[in-house]
């Protein structure tokens, strides 16, 4: 004997629901996967559009969410982990930033921006000796990038290792205004 889903009986009605309920979970599942792959294929620019203006915007929570979807949509971009770094940075989560620097350096080992601003994120957390290695390391890919220089200097200054702070090509002045200590680092470029 067969049973239709028209038949007076209702001992199967439970069933029948919940299969429907399994229908619609499955459909819903379905359909979120679809949004999924629909927000993959927008064009990735525009969040990076997006994020870099609300950095020059200085509205650095928006620019962290932009970057945040950026991440989540592409894994191996050095340079989505990178501005959401300076934004992290900039709102003062230091470890944050520096975090998203160790996967932009991760993801490209060859990124002087990254390994640049993970050495101030490193000299302001007081960790000196690490953040002159990437220093080091940051020149080595870059030679003729003036800011590295700088940044250097003032973390050997920092560092109070004075005699460092001023080296080849290289000259660091303090001067007093008042009673502000200011450092101003003149470079000679041998070219």
């Amino acid at each position: 004997m067969f049973i239709f889903a028209n038949d007076k009986n209702t001992n199967f009605a439970p069933i029948n629901k919940i299969n429907r309920m399994k229908r619609f979970a499955f459909s819903l599942l379905l359909l979120l996967s679809m949004v999924q792959v629909c927000l993959a294929q927008y064009d990735k620019d525009v969040f990076m559009f997006r994020g870099r203006q609300a950095l020059a915007d200085n509205r650095y929570a928006d620019a962290i969410s932009q970057f945040n979807i950026l991440a989540h949509l592409d894994t191996t971009d050095c340079w989505v982990f990178f501005y959401r770094g300076i934004a992290k940075y900039n709102l003062g989560d230091i470890r944050g930033a520096q975090t998203d620097f160790d996967t932009s350096v991760r993801l490209n080992p060859v990124f002087t921006n990254g390994y640049h601003f993970r050495a101030i994120t490193l000299s302001r957390s007081g960790k000196y000796d690490e953040a002159l290695a990437d220093f080091e390391r940051a020149m080595e890919l870059r030679p003729g990038l003036i800011g590295l220089y700088f940044s250097r200097g003032v973390t050997y200054f920092l560092a109070q290792q004075f005699d460092n702070a001023v080296t080849k090509g290289q000259a660091l002045r303090l001067y007093s205004i008042g009673n502000l200590t200011h450092v101003r680092l003149c470079l000679m470029y041998d070219g």
